[in-house]
């Protein structure tokens, strides 16, 4: 089993020495990109659901309104 992608050794020999791979396999690549933009995204929509939440509240607030703690399990919805 291999372990990180800089431990791997490439077949092609360049003077005789086995030449280390340090770079992500071309295929992973387009994981690594893939899973990058993905992360950012979701921090992205948490920093955004984040702000969006804190005006909520702050019109919640200023309206007056309260809002039960827990939602109850029998709403009268059946």
């Amino acid at each position: 089993m291999l372990g990180s992608s800089s431990e791997c050794v490439n077949s092609e020999k360049t003077d005789g020495t086995p030449k280390s791979i340090s770079a992500t396999p071309e295929p992973f690549q387009y994981v690594k990109k893939e899973n990058d933009s993905k992360c950012s995204l979701r921090k992205s929509l948490a920093s955004q659901r984040a702000v969006f939440l804190n005006a909520w509240h702050a019109e919640v607030i200023k309206s007056g309104c309260r809002l039960p703690l827990m939602s109850s399990t029998n709403s009268g919805v059946e």
